[in-house]
Parts: C-alpha cells; sequence; structure tokens
C-alpha cells in the first residue's frame, strides 16, 4: 500500500470501522478494504475502544482465549499434575 498524508478520520469510517471490527474481521483486512494502514486501524480501534471479541482473538493470535477453550492449558495440565 502507498503511503499517503494523514487525514481525519470521518464518522462515517468510524462507523465502517466499528461494524467490521465487531464482525470479526482481522485488522489487515479492515486496513485493506478501508485503504488505512494497520497502524492507523490498529490506533483508530484503541481509540475508539472497539472490543475484541473472542472470534477475533482467534482470527488474530490463533487461538481462543483460554477461558473460552473446551480443553485445558498446557499450563493447567501441568499444575495439576503437579498439584494433584
Amino acid at each position: 500500500m502507498e503511503k499517503r498524508d494523514y487525514h481525519m478520520w470521518s464518522d462515517d469510517e468510524d462507523t465502517v470501522l466499528v461494524s467490521l471490527r465487531e464482525a470479526g474481521h482481522p485488522v489487515k483486512h479492515i486496513a485493506e478494504v478501508m485503504e488505512r494502514s494497520v497502524s492507523s486501524v490498529t490506533n483508530r480501534i484503541y481509540i475508539k475502544r472497539v472490543p475484541l471479541v473472542a472470534r477475533q482473538m482467534e482470527m488474530d493470535f490463533g487461538h481462543m482465549p483460554e477461558s473460552q477453550e473446551e480443553t485445558p492449558s498446557i499450563l493447567s495440565r501441568i499444575f495439576s499434575k503437579l498439584l494433584g
């Protein structure tokens, strides 16, 4: 993506950003759709405080959060063997 001059985020862009993020789209995809840098989108998500839901965490980090996994994590299994 070619670098372009900074321009302010419009209310419409904020709406699209929040909708895409809540629908579970990863930051890289949102940046491409909105023709913004990944850094710009990441910063705007932080500023707007758009929550990261479990599906997004799986897409962004390659796994579900521990609280939603059906199998115990490796650390949980190790601790249960040591303490149990």
